[in-house]
């Protein structure tokens, strides 16, 4: 009895030959089964990484495309939903949720920096000037989580940028910052403060958590996850920051994976693939091999437009030159990210070309 190729029906995007190697690296498009179309009256809601901050750029300015704001405070700030700054770990987007609805009250209200400013220790570049007093910090507080509450509610479509398995977090309560203490305060105890690098079991429990959380309070909301291509600028851990990279990407990108196969409302984007993937030979990152590039961002939103917008809305997005027009480069978005290595006197934007 002849055995048949199963192969023989897959179509040609299942193949590298034809799926890749046969393509100009612009048009290659790996768009995933499992989707579904963002109609008119559907609100975007955006967090996350770096990264994420350029999504929410382009969403923005695409037609068709209704980007959630709950919160603002002029236009040199990051273009997320709600004025939460970067949110690197999966922890830290389950305590803003838990934050929000007043079920984790941590103990740190604010850190005061060297020049006796204080700041939100879960936002901390959100504003420069940084505030006068703790009870500044503590209002100011208030009145963004009732705008993140809104945004968790009211979003019909939540895109999450996963960055990061790295982080820091307070001993007491176990509250996780977007960045070291000491970078930004110069009252952090460092018998306060422990580093620790998040497993895949513990990335995958925090997305199960906040599927679950977000369901609960949004039950027609769908989650888009996706995973930041932009390597880590350091690491804390014994490895190069190459290993180091490369095992906290894997580990989000299985997350996302199991996420997707587990929940019917998640769906997984590949930015990370279209932007690291080497069938674009490098040319999606910036002269600091870590930046990426206007044109990388460029293809990401793409396919991210030919995978949830219909066809009528499709064609009209790509006759528009503004959805893309070049946005501010990610070496200029507010990063925490950067102060870890600015702090001991390298700044990662000196290599951008």
């Amino acid at each position: 009895m002849v055995v048949p190729n199963p192969y023989l029906n897959r179509m040609p995007e299942h193949t590298w030959k034809t799926g890749v190697a046969a393509l100009a690296p612009r048009s290659i498009a790996p768009i995933r089964a499992k989707r579904f179309t963002i109609g008119d009256g559907s609100w975007i809601a955006t967090a996350g990484s770096c990264f994420a901050q350029e999504i929410g750029k382009r969403l923005a300015s695409m037609p068709g495309a209704a980007l959630l704001r709950a919160e603002t405070a002029g236009s040199d700030q990051p273009l997320f939903s709600a004025l939460y700054g970067n949110i690197y770990t999966t922890r830290q987007l389950v305590q803003l949720l838990d934050r929000a609805f007043d079920i984790f009250l941590p103990l740190d209200n604010a850190w005061r920096r060297a020049d006796g400013r204080y700041v939100d220790p879960f936002r901390p570049y959100m504003f420069a000037a940084g505030f006068a007093a703790v009870e500044d910090v503590a209002n100011a507080r208030q009145d963004h989580l009732a705008a993140v509450r809104r945004v968790f509610m009211d979003c019909s479509v939540f895109i999450f940028t996963l960055g990061l398995t790295e982080g820091w977090r307070a001993r007491a309560d176990g509250a996780v910052f977007p960045v070291a203490p000491g970078i930004v305060s110069d009252e952090a105890d460092s018998a306060r403060y422990a580093f620790h690098n998040f497993t895949y079991a513990e990335a995958l429990a925090d997305i199960r958590d906040i599927v679950t959380r977000l369901r609960s309070v949004n039950p027609v909301v769908r989650v888009i996850l996706t995973v930041s291509p932009t390597p880590l600028a350091a690491t804390y851990t014994a490895e190069h920051v190459i290993v180091a990279t490369m095992h906290s990407k894997s580990i989000l990108r299985a997350v996302c994976s199991e996420a997707e196969a587990e929940f019917d409302l998640v769906y997984y984007f590949p930015s990370y693939e279209i932007i690291s993937g080497h069938f674009n030979r490098g040319q999606y990152y910036g002269g600091n091999l870590r930046t990426v590039t206007a044109q990388g961002i460029e293809h990401v939103m793409a396919v991210f437009r030919q995978t949830y917008f219909d066809a009528q809305e499709q064609r009209k997005v790509d006759k528009s030159p503004a959805a893309m027009a070049p946005e501010t480069p990610l070496d200029q978005l507010v990063c925490d990210e950067e102060d870890i290595v600015r702090s001991v006197g390298f700044d990662c934007t000196e290599l951008t070309d």
